[in-house]
């Protein structure tokens, strides 16, 4: 099964690193050619509104199934 990433933070002062160590800690491949990140994209954002979601789900697919990754609270 292909796996795309989509990587989101809603700051630039924030960084997808950790959403991608946690990809990689489940058991899945984060690949280039198939990880698209949107840095400083507000989660009250719907995702119908995101622009690089859309665009590379209407490219790629005919429909998408998203896992949120929580942020960890200390």
């Amino acid at each position: 099964m292909a796996v795309i990433t989509y990587l989101r933070v809603s700051t630039n002062d924030q960084a997808t690193e950790n959403q991608r160590r946690q990809i990689i800690d489940a058991g899945y491949l984060c690949e280039g050619d198939f990880e698209f990140c949107d840095e400083g994209i507000s989660g009250a954002v719907p995702a119908s509104k995101r622009a690089l979601l859309q665009s590379f789900t209407a490219a790629y697919f005919s429909s998408t199934f998203c896992q949120p990754i929580r942020r960890k609270t200390l």
